[in-house]
Protein backbone atom coordinates (compact mmCIF):
# COMPACT_ATOMS: atom_id res chain seq x y z
CA UNK A 1 0.00 0.00 0.00
CA UNK A 2 1.39 3.73 -0.59
CA UNK A 3 0.62 6.57 0.64
CA UNK A 4 1.19 10.05 -1.36
CA UNK A 5 2.83 13.51 0.68
CA UNK A 6 2.59 16.83 -1.46
CA UNK A 7 5.85 18.48 -2.58
CA UNK A 8 6.04 21.72 -2.05
CA UNK A 9 6.77 23.34 -5.67
CA UNK A 10 7.18 27.16 -5.91
CA UNK A 11 8.48 28.33 -9.31
CA UNK A 12 9.40 31.89 -7.77
CA UNK A 13 13.02 31.98 -8.38
CA UNK A 14 12.97 34.74 -11.25
CA UNK A 15 9.36 35.86 -10.50
CA UNK A 16 6.99 37.81 -7.88
CA UNK A 17 5.52 35.32 -5.78
CA UNK A 18 1.99 35.37 -5.65
CA UNK A 19 -0.47 33.43 -3.25
CA UNK A 20 -0.31 29.94 -3.39
CA UNK A 21 -3.46 27.95 -3.11
CA UNK A 22 -3.53 24.88 -0.71
CA UNK A 23 -4.65 21.64 -1.47
CA UNK A 24 -7.86 20.36 0.62
CA UNK A 25 -8.02 17.18 -0.41
CA UNK A 26 -6.10 14.77 -2.72
CA UNK A 27 -6.91 11.16 -4.53
CA UNK A 28 -4.52 9.27 -6.86
CA UNK A 29 -6.53 6.53 -9.31
CA UNK A 30 -5.01 3.97 -10.95
CA UNK A 31 -1.48 4.01 -9.97
CA UNK A 32 1.06 1.29 -10.95
CA UNK A 33 4.93 2.09 -9.01
CA UNK A 34 6.19 1.42 -12.56
CA UNK A 35 8.73 4.53 -14.45
CA UNK A 36 6.91 6.26 -16.69
CA UNK A 37 3.07 4.94 -16.34
CA UNK A 38 0.49 7.04 -15.69
CA UNK A 39 -2.41 7.31 -13.34
CA UNK A 40 -5.30 10.34 -12.63
CA UNK A 41 -4.94 12.24 -9.92
CA UNK A 42 -7.91 14.36 -8.71
CA UNK A 43 -7.35 17.36 -6.59
CA UNK A 44 -9.40 20.45 -4.85
CA UNK A 45 -8.32 23.46 -3.35
CA UNK A 46 -9.12 24.78 0.40
CA UNK A 47 -12.55 27.11 -0.24
CA UNK A 48 -13.50 25.46 -3.57
CA UNK A 49 -15.89 22.68 -4.15
CA UNK A 50 -15.52 21.29 -7.49
CA UNK A 51 -12.95 18.44 -8.32
CA UNK A 52 -10.27 19.25 -10.83
CA UNK A 53 -8.63 15.84 -12.77
CA UNK A 54 -4.66 16.03 -13.46
CA UNK A 55 -3.38 13.28 -15.96
CA UNK A 56 -0.15 12.15 -13.13
CA UNK A 57 3.33 11.17 -14.81
CA UNK A 58 5.21 8.46 -12.38
CA UNK A 59 8.72 9.01 -12.35
CA UNK A 60 11.59 7.08 -10.54
CA UNK A 61 14.81 9.22 -9.48
CA UNK A 62 17.71 6.80 -10.70
CA UNK A 63 19.95 7.89 -7.93
CA UNK A 64 17.96 7.69 -4.96
CA UNK A 65 15.46 5.20 -6.30
CA UNK A 66 12.37 7.24 -4.94
CA UNK A 67 9.24 7.45 -7.14
CA UNK A 68 7.11 11.05 -7.52
CA UNK A 69 4.00 11.65 -9.33
CA UNK A 70 4.01 14.75 -11.71
CA UNK A 71 0.29 15.84 -12.19
CA UNK A 72 -0.41 18.76 -14.76
CA UNK A 73 -4.08 19.56 -16.31
CA UNK A 74 -4.37 22.02 -19.53
CA UNK A 75 -5.77 24.41 -17.23
CA UNK A 76 -1.98 24.83 -15.16
CA UNK A 77 -2.77 23.55 -12.68
CA UNK A 78 0.05 21.17 -11.25
CA UNK A 79 1.61 19.04 -8.34
CA UNK A 80 3.72 17.00 -7.53
CA UNK A 81 3.86 14.28 -4.79
CA UNK A 82 6.00 11.82 -3.28
CA UNK A 83 5.04 8.00 -3.19
CA UNK A 84 5.76 6.81 0.44
CA UNK A 85 5.60 2.62 0.94
CA UNK A 86 3.57 1.92 3.83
Amino acid sequence: MYTFAVRNCDWYKRRIPTQKKVFDEVIVRNFVLEPESYCTVVIRYTGETEFKELTGRVCKNSVTNKFTINGINPHGDFILLDVIEV
